[in-house]
């Protein structure tokens, strides 16, 4: 966060950290799904495979059709929900968020109004490295060039 920061000359303003960004637990989400049956033999070592099995299991997710999950659909996206109202309720100018695939996706789906099996394949069309960008008016004529970093 610090080289961002720095690099956007931001290094007066202190980072503000919201959970509601973090990741879902996937590694824990695989096992919960493959706890009765045997994953895919090349699950880690096959992109294909890894990321066919990703959407299936997050699918699976939605449905809450996984026991044990760590965390179900509806706490996910009520904590991302929760960060997405965090960060649009200063509008006082630019606000840099740093956060992973899943988070951004759901975002980006619940601001659109989509069905819920549309921010997976929106996840998975995430790169590791991405800037996704939200323009959000303020009241007119009175925005402020401020900008409140969160991850």
């Amino acid at each position: 966060m610090v080289g961002l920061q720095t690099g956007m000359g931001l290094t007066a303003v202190a980072p503000q950290v919201h959970l509601g960004l973090n990741k879902f637990d996937f590694d824990g989400l695989l096992k919960a799904r493959y706890r009765k049956t045997p994953p895919p033999g090349d699950l880690m070592s096959n992109l294909k495979s890894h990321f066919r099995s990703l959407g299936a299991t997050v699918l699976a997710k939605q449905r809450d059709e996984i026991d044990s999950s760590p965390e179900s659909w509806a706490a996910f996206t009520a904590r991302v929900e929760a960060a997405r109202q965090f960060l649009t309720k200063d509008r006082s100018g630019p606000i840099l968020a740093v956060s992973l695939g899943g988070a951004i996706s759901q975002i980006i789906n619940a601001t659109l109004g989509a069905a819920p099996t549309q921010q997976i394949s929106r996840q998975l069309q995430m790169k590791n490295c991405a800037v996704t960008r939200f323009f959000i008016p303020c009241a007119p004529f009175f925005c402020k060039a401020s900008i409140r970093p969160c991850i």
